[in-house]
């Protein structure tokens, strides 16, 4: 785990903060976790730095503690680069670095305390003011009742997220005195004031370069990338699926590395991913584990889901932290390497056809109304008991949306729609999701170097469309590995756009067809997808103790919790409609469910939930 928690106080003497916060420390700490102890005048800090001491330095009244990795290619000792930037009065650019990381800088001369994030962060840092103290910790639940205090839900976050389905546009968190340090974000805490600060977001600049040149550039980008980040690793356990992303980095990573690598992939036992990894994996002479998941773990865990979330992400990721747990214990390795983002980014893939063909920043607006939004405003309505909630919280969302969207830098509204996505997708829903595995590995992530990101943003989007110069970029780093199937094709993953549309549109086509063959037969006959880790679309469908499990948490528990926005007759609608067929609504009903369990969470607090990661019972074959 990397993560801070601890308060921040100027007022009180070394002895007197240690005892103000020893009840409230103990309240935020969990027995499991290993943590470096900060304890001076104004400060008390745990650190935790996945199991190793974090690197630190004190210069005459100036503490500096980093968290994480930091990858610089430049000579100069990462410290007298902060020293540097300190003294230039451009420290901002602390959040600009290569890397996984946090900084903290506290200065007792003149009584501040300040934390960076890097531009891509998945580290969770939490804060709250209470007074004249500034408390801080990796576990919100912690902070909701911090100091005697009592936070209180923020509904429009939770609404926004529902209706916009997995993103995120600032710092605020599920509760309303809660913040959270945004990726490429600081906060500096002096004369009991808070300045928060954040960097621009994410924008394409395309280069007049050639293809060739463009390619040539990511190629050696992503394998330094790599190089980089395996310097010193005895082993590592990598992610596998059967697409692209995953398929690049390993395509990359074996070029020099000659540690040991263990390739997984969970799902199905008769996963159509698990076996393409299992190709790949024997291409290159690796063994492939797959670990096959019974349906009845997500029930089981989907409370930490959202727990270990801070009720950001989907119960249905609740296995995770347990199933990295028994990965780490399987495969003995103490780092994680994943392919992220890639599809988004340098994919393309939440631009369809219609968005190369909007022209203006309004009509991205209105596409996201018609197309990404999880529920029209009509049925919005449908979901709160009263009509000026609804309308509240959807023109909240929208005002969100639309000033995200006017910060956003870009030629082409294409350029702007991945660029948008990448920053409220990408870094503020997906990569608030990898703080499962952070848990347990130190996580290895090329595909996030700033290096690489600068040449990525260079590609012009005519050569992003339909993931084209993806595709690429996976022939030119092995041609030979990207002849096997691409499971969004079927197809071998070298083929290109357009000839590749038609095979997606085959592929989506025939996964309905399965999906109908349960209704034709008046639910005689169920033909199970090999496509996905978890299929709610089917599972909610076709299994009892799934209804039930839907039921018990939108009918029976909105009944008992202190949600009184929803509309429990709306939700029984549309748990009918799904099931039988007159709608796929599993995304929503997803959503509906997560936030439910969050605030269930939430009526808990007093109970003090406790960090407790364990073991999945699974087999790795």
């Amino acid at each position: 785990m990397i993560g801070i928690n601890g308060v921040i106080n100027f007022e009180l003497s070394k002895e007197k903060i240690a005892l103000f916060a020893e009840s409230e420390i103990n309240e935020m700490n969990n027995p499991e976790l290993i943590y470096n102890k900060i304890n001076e005048n104004g400060i008390f800090l745990h650190l935790f730095n996945s199991e190793k001491k974090p690197l630190f330095q004190r210069s005459k009244n100036i503490d500096i503690y980093i968290l994480g990795n930091i990858y610089d290619s430049e000579n100069e000792n990462i410290f007298s680069k902060i020293h540097r930037h300190l003294q230039e009065g451009d420290d901002r650019k602390l959040c600009s670095l290569n890397g996984i990381y946090s900084i903290i800088i506290i200065n007792y001369l003149e009584k501040s305390f300040s934390i960076y994030l890097d531009d891509n962060a998945l580290i969770p840092i939490y804060y709250k003011k209470v007074n004249k103290s500034l408390f801080i910790s990796w576990n919100i639940f912690s902070l909701s009742n911090v100091n005697s205090t009592n936070s209180k839900i923020n509904y429009e976050n939770l609404f926004s997220w529902i209706l916009i389905g997995g993103r995120g546009f600032n710092n605020d968190t599920r509760y309303k005195d809660i913040k959270r340090l945004e990726p490429g974000a600081n906060i500096k805490f002096s004369k009991n004031k808070i300045e928060y600060y954040k960097n621009k977001p994410f924008s394409f600049k395309p280069s007049e370069s050639t293809e060739k040149q463009l390619l040539e550039n990511c190629y050696h980008s992503i394998n330094n990338a790599c190089n980089i980040r395996l310097r010193d690793k005895d082993s590592i356990a990598l992610g596998l699926s059967g697409g692209i992303d995953s398929r690049l980095v390993f395509s990359s990573l074996v070029k020099k590395y000659k540690g040991n690598i263990y390739p997984y992939t969970y799902g199905p036992k008769n996963s159509i991913e698990s076996h393409i990894a299992k190709q790949v994996c024997n291409f290159y002479g690796y063994k492939h584990y797959h670990i096959n998941l019974d349906k009845s773990l997500f029930i089981d865990h989907a409370r930490d889901g959202l727990f270990y979330s801070a009720g950001a992400s989907l119960f249905k990721h609740g296995i995770q932290p347990h199933l990295f747990n028994s990965i780490k214990k399987e495969s003995g390795a103490d780092y994680l390497m994943l392919g992220s983002a890639l599809d988004l980014v340098l994919g393309s893939t939440f631009s369809n056809d219609e968005v190369y063909k909007l022209k203006s920043k309004s009509q991205l607006l209105k596409f996201y109304q018609d197309n990404i939004f999880n529920f029209s405003l009509e049925n919005f309505r449908k979901i709160f008991n009263n009509i000026n909630d609804a309308n509240h919280q959807y023109d909240y969302c929208y005002e969100l949306l639309k000033t995200q969207i006017d910060l956003i830098e870009g030629d082409t509204i294409a350029d702007i729609n991945d660029a948008l996505s990448f920053e409220v997708r990408i870094k503020r829903w997906y990569n608030y999701n990898l703080v499962y595995p952070l848990y347990i590995f130190d996580l290895l992530l090329p595909t996030y170097d700033n290096d690489f990101l600068k040449k990525i943003s260079e590609v012009p989007s005519y050569l992003r469309k339909d993931s084209l110069f993806r595709i690429k970029l996976l022939n030119k780093l092995d041609l030979k590995v990207a002849e096997f199937t691409y499971d969004s094709t079927m197809q071998p993953a070298k083929l290109l756009p357009p000839e590749t549309k038609k095979y997606i549109q085959k592929v989506k086509d025939e996964e309905k067809k399965l999906n109908r063959i349960w209704f034709d037969s008046e639910k005689t006959k169920y033909i199970p997808s090999n496509k996905y880790d978890a299929n709610f679309l089917e599972w909610i469908r076709v299994y009892p103790e799934y209804q039930a499990f839907v039921n018990k948490v939108l009918v029976t528990g909105i009944n008992e919790s202190k949600n009184h926005y929803i509309n429990k007759e709306y939700m029984a609608t549309l748990i009918e409609n799904h099931i039988t067929g007159k709608q796929d609504l599993h995304k929503q009903l997803t959503m509906l469910m997560s936030s439910q369990i969050f605030l269930d969470l939430d009526n808990e607090r007093d109970m003090k939930i406790k960090y407790n990661i364990g073991d999945l019972k699974v087999k790795f074959k």
